[in-house]
């Protein structure tokens, strides 16, 4: 089976490097008047050290030793990273690990701007697996997903035939759940269909299960039909009890939803509105400001961030694009600062870009350290609800200097 070569609208099909590059343009619709409170500096921190003073970015050269430029696709800790590695020249990609300060390790290579490309990266704590997908004389795509254990050795196909794989730069494209790596695929089917296929993480059989209707994965057991396209009617689909919950957006709104948030952006010919809501439409709110366009595919990260990017002008430098995240639990917006020019989040690492050429750097951030900063700002000084307080006893030694808030049942 092959990748469908006519895939839904809303679905990526770049390079990931592409698609990285391009993660905020893409967003970046025209928008509608303005109602309602925008969150903006103004009304809270300004940058990461004001909001989060224990929040300790890491910093890592996107250019490597030996000349290759580095973009990460997938962060597993403030020392180890997965991604790809290329050549000055562009001739020649690879797939790599890095490990401190150790030489990268190759996991695959692969042919840039031959349609040979990396589509998603997971990993448990022993191994790696990735969907990798080449483009055939035909200009159709054929997926396999590879694996290799993260302590050495070489890789190995996992699946040969992973089918006409459904990839839109999200942290769902590729997923492990219930002892299993999850991806879907088009159905070559009329009316179109969904397949959800797994295999477990060992290898063997892939299961296949075909459902009506068009959908991408997001956080499992969910799918959902809303993954930023405006495709009319919308839904959240859990095909392990068959639920269906309608998603409140118009059909000439670009919504990406998880199955507790919804992100909307509103479009007519002065700007974009971007609001965030539930997917019954409660709790709707702007969180941009004008110029500012989604910097990710994937709606509210952790359910808590949203990361917006400022676009520079056509012929303006992008050392003028501002980065930001928008604190979903105290509505305020946070700066990543000035230059940025991509921004990523899988998994619970956080990672954007600045400057450029021998200069580009990454700067990488375990969004996990930021859960009880946030938890103990919001209870600071006032009575919680039980919930507020249980996160807060949660956070267990890392708040253990802090008094113990009062907390009630409400």
């Amino acid at each position: 089976m092959t990748r469908d070569p006519h895939p839904p609208k809303w679905r990526a099909v770049g390079g990931a490097l592409a698609a990285l590059a391009a993660a905020g343009a893409l967003l970046a619709l025209p928008g509608h008047r303005s109602v309602g409170v925008v969150a903006t500096a103004d009304t809270g921190p300004r940058t990461l050290a004001d909001r989060w003073p224990r929040a300790r970015p890491v910093s890592l050269s996107a250019v490597l030793p030996d000349g290759d430029s580095y973009a990460p696709m997938l962060v597993l800790d403030r020392d180890s990273s997965i991604g790809t590695a290329t050549s000055p020249d562009a001739i020649s990609t690879s797939l790599v690990a890095l490990t401190g300060s150790r030489p990268p390790r190759v996991l695959q290579t692969i042919t840039p701007g031959s349609g040979d490309i990396v589509d998603a990266v997971v990993a448990t704590p022993a191994r790696l697996y990735w969907i990798r997908s080449v483009t055939d004389e035909r200009g159709i795509a054929h997926a396999a997903v590879w694996t290799a254990d993260r302590s050495g050795g070489p890789a190995r196909e996992l699946v040969a035939d992973a089918g006409a794989a459904v990839v839109n730069n999200s942290r769902y494209d590729l997923l492990i759940a219930g002892g299993r790596l999850r991806w879907v695929t088009t159905a070559a089917t009329t009316p179109p269909a969904t397949q959800l296929r797994s295999v477990s993480l060992d290898g063997g059989p892939v299961e296949v299960r075909t459902i009506p209707g068009v959908y991408a994965q997001t956080a499992w057991p969910w799918l959902t039909s809303a993954a930023g396209g405006v495709n009319g009617p919308a839904d959240l689909y859990n095909p392990l009890t068959g639920k269906h919950i309608p998603i409140a957006v118009r059909a000439d709104q670009q919504a990406t939803c998880t199955p507790t948030r919804c992100r909307v952006v509103t479009a007519d010919g002065a700007g974009s509105r971007i609001e965030v809501q539930r997917p019954d439409g409660r709790d709707r709110r702007r969180i941009n400001d004008a110029g500012q366009a989604a910097a990710l595919t994937d709606a509210a990260v952790l359910d808590r961030f949203e990361f917006l990017i400022t676009i520079a002008p056509a012929g303006v430098a992008s050392s003028v694009q501002q980065g930001s995240m928008y604190d979903l639990t105290d509505h305020r917006t946070i700066a990543l600062g000035s230059g940025v020019t991509v921004i990523v989040a899988r998994g619970d690492w956080l990672w954007w870009s600045t400057g450029d050429n021998e200069a580009l750097t990454w700067h990488l951030l375990d969004l996990t350290t930021l859960r009880c900063h946030g938890v103990r700002a919001i209870a600071a000084g006032r009575r919680v609800s039980a919930r507020v307080g249980q996160q807060l006893r949660s956070c267990g030694d890392w708040l253990s200097s802090w008094p113990r808030p009062e907390t009630n049942s409400r």
